[in-house]
């Protein structure tokens, strides 16, 4: 994996920590849980307003597929701004 970034914080939640894709976003909730604000967004938008998937490819990228569009590379925008 090529994203790495730390959190600091005191864990709020007994939940575990996931990821949820909201609004064509990535939200990671690693300290909190909802209805919090999310603890980092990963701002790359998708279209999810169609069926699809995201994977980790072979590569080392995370990708959203749909059958309507190209992939959508999730991290690229994020990793770029680091």
């Amino acid at each position: 994996m090529y994203l790495n970034f730390t959190v600091y914080g005191i864990k709020e939640s007994e939940q575990p920590s996931y990821i949820r894709s909201v609004n064509g976003t990535l939200a990671l909730y690693m300290l909190s849980a909802e209805p919090s604000k999310p603890d980092v967004v990963l701002s790359r938008p998708v279209d999810n307003t169609a069926i699809g998937h995201m994977r980790f490819d072979s590569d080392g990228h995370f990708r959203f597929y749909n059958d309507s569009m190209e992939p959508v590379d999730v991290l690229a925008d994020d990793l770029l701004a680091n």
